[in-house]
């Protein structure tokens, strides 16, 4: 397939236009195209940027639904050669048509409207096959597409025929994109796969992001992400695909052998979580910043708000998505990489690669349960018998060939029972099982890794994270008490409260302990 995107498209536009040029010899110097767009807040300003760059005197207004109304609409569209609706989400459509709708009863003779769904499209001012078309270009949007719509524009302003530029160059729905693949997208992923694999590849890495990034020529991230991994010497797939109910992760993926997918979009519903147990690997979630720049999120003191916590913890989580990490900002629009965060998620992505091919015998695992209710003898659960749970589990992973051993009820009720009495008498603890206490210095967590240029004022102390210090030490540390037994390890989890602020700082343990 031919993409839309190839660096030869301006030679093709002035192609497709070259039967015009006796005609537009005539209007030498163009009267300025006005454009005025309707857009959900969902739509990213960069989108609009291409249309404004699609052609010499194109003035472009962009106007967000959610905060207009139909007399300020009217007067903007007074002054307007053309009006396009952008209402990519289906809920957002009927809300802006009416208010289109209500502004054009307010001039004597309205502009033509374009109203832009992702499926389907609708028109006014226009005849249906010059809709359609107009619907098209704006629709699957790009450079090319933009530089076409303005041509088409153009022609209908000075009263020649639309049809003689090129048709609009549809992208496909679902695929794969990646920057050095010569077409640049391409509807098969194992054809991109085959051109841009690491020739020295030790694994497969996914990313999962939403078509609109493409069409705004917005893929910063998934560019940096790419690069990152193959650093690491990690091939990456870039799969491009919406959430609707037709995705079918199952049949994109199944012929690239991946060993991570790395998410990018909001999950909405619980609809992924068949389709991600079938694909059986980490899906890691990734997060676009939408309250500001990449400088404010870095000095954000919580991270995510309390509003994003279904959409970017809750529901990924029951969906069966882990470690969510911001990887960049949106706030302002367009695309802003966050450097930091996308090689932090890099680094887990390589670290859940060399997990999924190393033997059973060479893994090693972490189990954590609370302390609940609070106490030094509780190790509970509702409903549950924790320390029989632990006799099964180590049953079982002895079973299936990891390296550890069968323990009883009993040893569990001693081993971890010894674990929460440290937590509320940690200096007994530390003195006692000192080679059984896992250690992580503060100061590396920030620097060691290389993932931060340097501490955060507001990192926390390791007694806001697990516990305290280790009272013999000169260096701050995050210190997790635990009882370890061959490779099967335990210790408490971290209290709820904490989760979301520390979730940075959790990565990149796990990035440091892999």
């Amino acid at each position: 397939m031919k993409s839309e995107y190839k660096i030869w498209r301006r030679l093709i536009v002035a192609v497709s236009l070259i039967s015009m040029l006796a005609t537009a010899s005539a209007h030498a110097t163009a009267e300025t195209l006005r454009i005025l767009v309707v857009a959900d807040s969902v739509v990213m300003e960069s989108k609009f940027d291409l249309l404004r760059q699609a052609g010499d005197a194109v003035e472009v207004q962009v106007m967000r639904s959610g905060a207009v109304d139909a007399e300020n609409l009217a007067q903007a569209m007074s002054q307007a050669n053309w009006v396009f609706a952008d209402a990519p989400r289906e809920q957002q459509g009927s809300p802006i048509t009416a208010t289109l709708q209500e502004a054009a009863q307010l001039l004597a003779t309205p502009p033509p409207t374009i109203v832009v769904g992702r499926a389907t499209g609708s028109w006014s001012g226009v005849e249906d096959a010059v809709g359609d078309r107009l619907w098209r270009y704006f629709r699957h949007a790009g450079t090319l597409n933009m530089e076409l719509l303005v041509a088409s524009l153009r022609a209908l302003e000075w009263g020649e025929d639309p049809f003689l530029v090129e048709a609009p160059r549809a992208l496909p729905a679902q695929g794969a994109y990646h920057p050095a693949f010569s077409d640049l997208v391409s509807d098969t992923p194992a054809i991109v796969l085959a051109a841009t694999a690491h020739p020295e590849s030790r694994g497969r890495v996914g990313i999962g992001f939403h078509p609109s990034f493409i069409e705004s020529n917005e893929l910063a991230h998934v560019d940096a992400l790419v690069a990152a991994l193959a650093e690491r010497r990690i091939s990456a797939v870039p799969l491009f695909y919406s959430m609707g109910t037709d995705l079918d992760l199952v049949s994109l993926t199944a012929d690239l052998d991946l060993d991570v997918l790395i998410h990018l979009s909001p999950v909405y519903h619980l609809g992924l979580r068949d389709q991600l147990e079938q694909l059986d690997i980490p899906v890691l979630q990734g997060i676009g910043w939408s309250e500001g720049s990449a400088e404010h999120f870095r000095q954000s003191p919580t991270g995510l708000s309390l509003t994003s916590t279904p959409i970017y913890l809750a529901l990924p989580e029951q969906a069966g998505l882990i470690d969510p990490v911001v990887l960049f900002a949106r706030g302002q629009g367009r695309v802003e990489v966050i450097p930091e965060q996308v090689r932090l998620v890099a680094d887990k992505a390589a670290a859940y690669v060399e997990l999924r091919r190393a033997e059973l015998a060479d893994k090693r695992l972490a189990v954590m349960v609370y302390n609940y209710p609070p106490g030094e003898r509780n190790v509970a659960a509702s409903f549950l018998n924790v320390p029989r749970s632990l006799a099964v589990l180590s049953d079982g992973l002895a079973a299936e060939g990891f390296a550890t051993a069968k323990r009883d009820e009993e040893f569990w009720i001693q081993s971890v029972g010894q674990v929460m009495r440290g937590l509320h008498q940690p200096q007994d603890l530390f003195k006692a099982l000192d080679a059984e206490v896992a250690r992580l210095p503060l100061d590396a967590t920030w620097s060691g890794t290389g993932n931060f240029p340097q501490r955060p004022a507001n990192a926390l102390k390791p007694a806001g994270v697990c516990h305290k210090a280790v009272p013999t030490s000169a260096t701050e540390h995050f210190t997790f008490p635990s009882c370890k037994w061959a490779t099967l390890w335990f210790c408490r989890s971290l209290r709820a409260e904490h989760r979301a602020r520390i979730m940075n700082a959790l990565c990149i343990m796990t990035c440091a302990f892999r």
